[in-house]
């Protein structure tokens, strides 16, 4: 059952940087139209194939359910978390939320939480709404090792 959703906080220089890379390629490939039509057909293939993985791999929502967390990204694809892999969730700041070893699906330094994981690589997000997000999250983690523990 869901208990909460938050959408992923994104900062707008990111936006910025996507939105340069995709049109930066589309321009490219409208400039080739007169010179070399084949390389106008490869940027357009660049500049596709760059919209639908920047759709696929940024986050969509974060849910908490009792017992996981899913990441929703864009179509079919999202990541699970279970509860039973999980060692703490916690917020990171300044530096420690840039440097980080972990799989990033933060979208924002504005608020980054860190899932720290059992034996497995940890996972960075953003949500938007990342004080009660935080908050939620570790009372279902702790709600479901204490069901667990039983």
């Amino acid at each position: 059952m869901l208990i909460f959703e938050d959408q992923p906080q994104t900062a707008s220089w990111l936006k910025w940087l996507l939105g340069g890379v995709l049109a930066l390629t589309l321009i490219l490939g409208v400039i080739f139209l007169s010179v070399d039509v084949t390389a106008s057909l490869v940027m357009f293939g660049v500049t596709l194939f760059d919209g639908l993985l920047f759709y696929c791999v940024i986050p969509r929502s974060y849910q908490i359910y009792e017992d996981h967390l899913k990441i929703n990204l864009g179509g079919p694809f999202h990541t699970r978390l279970d509860f039973r892999d999980i060692r703490s969730i916690s917020r990171v700041e300044g530096a420690n939320a840039l440097a980080s070893t972990n799989i990033r699906f933060a979208t924002s330094t504005a608020y980054v939480v860190e899932i720290a994981r059992k034996g497995k690589i940890g996972v960075i997000i953003s949500p938007s709404n990342g004080e009660v997000f935080l908050e939620r999250a570790n009372q279902a983690l702790q709600q479901y090792t204490a069901s667990s523990a039983h």
